[in-house]
């Protein structure tokens, strides 16, 4: 068993539906599966990468629990959640292909508990976490955004306050940014931190490194 090709007409795959098959190298899924039961993939071994269908918004508990040999991984935008332990062992994974952005990254909630609790000694999806995410470009225009000058050097105090920007992108020539530069900013989301200074972001505002 090397490669299966799940039919069109499939619309899920079941809790522990390819548990422990053993030779797997493949699997290809059509688009019009929505749901993949838990520990769909554990211990396939051998799996080396898959691609997730766009309709599919969570990954559940263990789907890919000891998939030893998994390196590559492809999600769509549409993912919201990952289950406990959903990639725990994978700790070849080196590539997650995102359908999304970086900021639509930061909405999908990934379970770091073992167990159900946390342990700081074992995140089940910490390979997951770890690996090197591949995004797709974020759309400015969505948001009411400023881009500062290139050859910036120094963001002072209080720069931005009263500023109706949602987003604010720090290019990488900056060294230096005051602790309150972003204060009063009532609208800000997201700032997009392409620079090496550590930024310190009001409460609700998301920092996206580049």
């Amino acid at each position: 068993m090397a490669s299966i090709t799940i039919p069109d007409n499939v619309t899920s795959i079941g809790e522990a539906a390819f548990y422990y098959c053993e030779g797997l190298t493949n699997i290809v899924i059509p688009d019009n599966v929505t749901g993949i039961g838990e520990f769909a993939f554990a211990q396939c071994s051998t799996l080396t990468s898959i691609t997730i269908p766009e309709n599919v918004t969570c990954i559940e508990k263990g789907t890919f629990d000891q998939c030893i040999g998994l390196k590559c991984v492809t999600f769509g935008k549409r993912l919201t959640s990952i289950g406990e332990r959903a990639f725990d062992g994978c700790d070849d994974l080196s590539d997650v292909y995102y359908g999304g952005t970086k900021i639509d990254r930061t909405k999908i909630e990934i379970n770091e508990c073992y167990g159900g609790v946390i342990d700081e000694t074992h995140n089940g999806n910490a390979p997951l976490i770890n690996a090197t995410w591949h995004y797709q470009p974020i759309d400015y225009s969505s948001y009411s955004t400023l881009i500062l000058p290139a050859d910036l050097k120094v963001i002072s105090a209080a720069a931005f306050s009263g500023t109706a920007a949602e987003l604010i992108v720090i290019p990488a020539s900056v060294t230096s940014v005051a602790a309150d530069a972003f204060d009063n900013c009532p609208n800000l989301q997201y700032i997009v931190n392409c620079s090496d200074v550590t930024i310190t972001a009001p409460n609700g505002v998301i920092v996206i490194g580049e």
